[in-house]
């Protein structure tokens, strides 16, 4: 068996060596942690999914039962459905030149808003009226 022999190095300020560890260890923690979160978050977001999915398709199967279970049109309703409707494109031409046009920015509006930022958008559209 060989004995090992232990060899020691001198190191320079120690103190600021061991805070600069326990600090990388602190934000390694918080890190795994954000993580666990994420993961946790992941998979929750895969369930909502599998659920909406699984909704949409009984929604579907309602809506063709539904259909189903429609009476049908006499033929008089279809045969007004069937004949083209009259044209006037020369008045809407007319009516959409007199009209200037105005700019629309879309926003993207997340599925969920939190108060905070429903009030900074509510306010926002209230001082666009204004101006």
């Amino acid at each position: 068996m060989q004995e090992e022999n232990p060899m020691y190095v001198k190191i320079d300020m120690p103190t600021s060596l061991r805070k600069e560890v326990l600090k990388t260890a602190l934000k390694s923690t918080s890190l795994l942690k954000d993580f666990e979160q994420l993961k946790e978050i992941i998979k929750k977001k895969k369930e909502l999914i599998a659920r909406i999915r699984s909704i949409v398709i009984d929604v579907k199967k309602s809506e063709k039962e539904f259909v189903k279970l429609l009476p049908e049109l006499p033929e008089e309703i279809e045969k007004k459905k069937a004949m083209p409707k009259a044209k006037k494109p020369e008045a809407k031409k007319e009516a959409k030149k007199e009209k200037p046009k105005k700019e629309k920015i879309k926003k993207e509006k997340p599925l969920i808003e939190d108060p905070l930022a429903r009030e900074l958008r509510l306010i926002e559209e209230k001082l666009k009226a204004l101006s």
